[in-house]
């Protein structure tokens, strides 16, 4: 949905202005779009370009359109298109000179401008309400609100709004008969429009300083104003513009005393004020008033009262219809006129009176108008503290939702902080176990391989002192060996004492060997014989010797030396070993017995 908002926006977008580009586009091909744009802002868009569509040809639908706009935009809280909606009903009440309706709709407008801060439709809203207080006459509400919306447009310097606004301002002084007053705001319209190019509104000044030429009586200068205002009026095909120039131009051949060329532009006027459209800012009723007023003026000075009695009818009923005071008064004061001409002084009298009555209830309309005003202005201010509140309220919720939002966020942010802090110390951990156990494993393989080392070294030095006892015994052994051949050339007496020697060291040297060959092997290899005889209980003492000699890698002829056996002895001993140990032939002996 968030995104489809977007697409079908520049859908509605790229749509209108096809329509704009294409004239022959209808109000049907923008009612065929809702069926693309579903919901949403695109849509309330859609509905309020539907309705301006249908102003010139359906104000039934055009009212029906705005209002779907305004229910939408309510239904998704969019103060800035309700207040725009609520504009279009407004302008709507207008055109249909149902002046009432159309400040009702146009000051709930304000009130929604108001809240969604819209300076500029705002300055709009006002400026329009100015407009429905002229039409009624009303011209110190339309002042005050035409001065609102001027303090705002200028503070925009929203030129548009301006150069409206500053000819409305100027033309309401113009029926106030300030005219130095009302010339100022319209030489400052004129440069305005001139500066950007409105001709429109370049035109309506033109016009209107037209009118401030005629009330001072300067008619060449007025009409020329007027005809010029025609020119542009005619180019632009506006026939509000195109009606008053000719009334215009009608006053001025009038003050002239040339009535039956006045008649002549009177008529024209009238033409085109029955052609204004509900799609014209101004209302046609009003100008056609004037129209029939000047005819009835007119067709008294040729004479025709018949005639002058049919279109001041016509203007009494517009007035009447539409609720115009002033120009009912002014149609009363020309009955007046002609019923005097026709001699008929009582009818005259009693439109002399009505027209007095008029004057005073519009007098009085404008004081109980001010009344009126302050009672608005009062609802208005409520109204107005009344949104404050509520935008105080929802800041208020909108401040606790944001202290909610970012208190989640501090505890999600604690949250994250510790369970990266947390996985930090679990891989530290981690990779510290790891350490730990890579270096006790170091520690293992260095304690191993120092033992390896160690044992190495005692191996060696047990093997070393072996060696030394084998060359001791030896040495000895040659000993006794010279002995034993000396005795053959000794006396018997002493035979018998070198053959004790002999044997003395024959035993000791077989002794002392063994012994110190036992300690020393004990030491290195402290289980071995534990740990065979376990597995093997059946061997012999001779047998566990055997094992010990070739646990330390020991020769046939090494062993034969320090066990004074011959190598065949000793090589049958080492079968019969193999036979104990249940080894099989291929098997190497001194490796099996390495593992103990």
């Amino acid at each position: 949905m968030n995104l489809f908002r977007p697409v079908a926006g520049l859908f509605v977008v790229l749509f209108v202005f096809i329509l704009q580009a294409r004239p022959e586009a209808t109000s049907d091909s923008l009612k065929q779009s809702l069926a693309v744009v579903v919901d949403g802002y695109p849509r309330i868009d859609l509905y309020l370009e539907i309705s301006k569509s249908f102003k010139s040809t359906n104000i039934d639908s055009a009212i029906f359109y705005a209002e779907q706009a305004r229910i939408s935009a309510l239904r998704e809280d969019d103060d800035k298109r309700v207040a725009e909606a609520l504009f279009t009903l407004g302008k709507i009440g207008l055109r249909q000179d149902s002046s009432l309706l159309a400040r009702k709709r146009l000051y709930s407008a304000l009130t929604y401008a108001d809240r969604c801060k819209c300076d500029s439709l705002k300055a709009s809203i006002l400026m329009f309400l100015g407009k429905s207080y002229t039409f009624q006459d009303n011209y110190a509400e339309a002042i005050f609100n035409f001065m609102k919306s001027l303090e705002l447009a200028e503070k925009l310097d929203n030129k548009l709004i301006l150069a409206d606004l500053l000819d409305d301002i100027g033309l309401v002084m113009t029926f106030l008969t300030d005219f130095d007053g009302a010339m100022i705001y319209f030489e400052k319209a004129l440069k305005i429009s001139t500066e950007i190019g409105d001709k429109k509104n370049l035109a309506t000044t033109l016009r209107n300083i037209g009118f401030i030429h005629e009330a001072r009586k300067d008619y060449l200068q007025a009409e020329a104003s007027f005809m010029e205002a025609l020119k542009i009026y005619t180019q632009l095909n506006y026939f509000p513009g195109m009606s008053t120039s000719n009334l215009g131009i009608g006053n001025t051949q009038f003050a002239m005393g040339n009535y039956s060329i006045a008649l002549n532009y009177y008529m024209e006027a009238l033409a085109f004020a029955e052609k204004i459209d509900f799609n014209s800012k101004v209302s046609g009723p009003y100008i056609m008033t004037f129209c029939y007023n000047r005819l009835g003026r007119t067709y008294i000075k040729l004479g025709k009262y018949s005639e002058a009695i049919d279109v001041l009818r016509k203007s009494n009923d517009l007035s009447e219809e539409f609720g115009m005071p002033g120009r009912k008064s002014a149609t009363a004061f020309i009955f007046s006129k002609v019923y005097e001409k026709l001699g008929n002084v009582s009818l005259a009298f009693d439109y002399f009176k009505l027209y007095n009555m008029l004057s005073d209830s519009i007098i009085n309309a404008r004081n109980v108008s001010s009344i009126t005003k302050l009672q608005m202005e009062y609802e208005y201010l409520k109204e107005q503290k009344e949104i404050e509140l509520q935008a105080v309220k929802k800041e208020a919720s909108f401040e606790r939702k944001m202290l909610l939002y970012k208190l989640l966020i501090a505890i999600a942010v604690v949250i994250l902080v510790l369970l990266i802090v947390i996985l930090i110390l679990y891989r530290k951990n981690e990779s510290n176990k790891a350490y730990r156990a890579e270096l006790r494993e170091r520690n293992l393989e260095l304690e191993k391989e120092n033992l390896q080392t160690e044992l190495d070294f005692k191996n060696k030095e047990l093997t070393t002192n072996v060696m030394y006892q084998l060359k001791k015994n030896n040495f000895i052994w040659s000993i006794s060996e010279k002995l034993k051949e000396l005795t053959i050339h000794l006396r018997p007496d002493n035979k018998k004492s070198i053959k004790d020697v002999i044997k003395e060291l024959d035993s000791n040297m077989s002794k002392e060997s063994w012994e110190e060959f036992e300690i020393r092997f004990n030491e290195v290899h402290n289980k071995f014989y534990e740990n065979l005889i376990k597995d093997f209980p059946d061997l012999t003492p001779n047998e566990l010797k055997l094992s010990a000699f070739l646990k330390l890698n020991m020769t046939t002829k090494d062993i034969g030396t320090i066990t004074y056996q011959t190598a065949h002895s000793i090589t049958v001993a080492r079968h019969r070993l193999r036979a104990k140990l249940g080894l099989e032939r291929d098997a190497n002996l001194v490796s099996f017995l390495a593992k103990y």
